[in-house]
């Protein structure tokens, strides 16, 4: 079979130069490479989490089913693997498991990705001119019907430096990120793994672009 020598870091102090089989795809190597690196944050027991490769230099993950071969390594490229927990409203939902983002997640695997840089979250009301169209982030499906939680205009999601951002605009029922009420009118940068409450709506932020420390929230 053939192979490939490769740099691997895990992004933080760990990197290590490994002869990998170029034919396997990545999302059989990933466990076995977060071992022999001894990555910071191997999984503890019972942890669902999700293994991303990337070039060292690059925002875009190896896709999980190529292989290094596809993915167009060669000898003596820098691979950086991350190592992201899946929270538990997720880990039953294989489309939630599956979604790279940047976007949210509902606790059933519906997926909301951002499309545009900015995003409106809300949901339909015709009535008052708010149409699906208008919508980044349309949550009428995900609210009550009859006593509707969610704002017409709820928040916006704002890119901003390569960064995404939560802007409450005012909503009722207030907009909460890991439990932690924003205020009327503020904004706060979101992180892969937030807990996003709109109303009585709950999301996941997702976004396997973004390298953030496994466990940070």
């Amino acid at each position: 079979m053939t192979a490939v020598v490769v740099t691997v870091k895990d992004g933080k102090a760990n990197t290590r130069d490994l002869e990998l089989p170029a034919e396997r795809p990545v999302e059989a190597l990933a466990p076995w490479i977060a071992k022999a690196i001894e990555h910071s944050d191997l999984p503890a027991e019972g942890e669902v989490v999700k293994y991303i490769l990337k070039f060292e230099n690059s925002i875009e993950p190896i896709p999980p089913e190529n292989s290094l071969r596809a993915a167009g390594v060669v000898h003596g490229d820098v691979l950086q693997l991350l190592i992201k927990v899946i929270p538990k409203e997720l880990s039953g939902s294989d489309s939630g498991r599956r979604f790279a983002g940047p976007g949210l997640v509902s606790a059933d695997g519906k997926v909301f990705p951002f499309r545009a840089k900015n995003a409106l979250v809300g949901r339909v009301d015709t009535a008052s001119g708010v149409a699906k169209s208008v919508l980044g982030v349309d949550l009428t499906s995900l609210d009550s019907e009859g006593s509707p939680s969610v704002s017409r205009r709820h928040a916006q999601v704002l890119l901003r430096k390569g960064s995404y951002l939560l802007h409450d605009l005012k909503s009722t029922n207030g907009t909460r990120i890991n439990g932690k009420e924003l205020g009327p009118d503020s904004r706060a940068e979101l992180r892969h793994g937030d807990r996003v409450q709109f109303g009585d709506v709950g999301l996941i932020f997702v976004w396997d672009g973004q390298e953030v420390k496994k466990g940070s929230h």
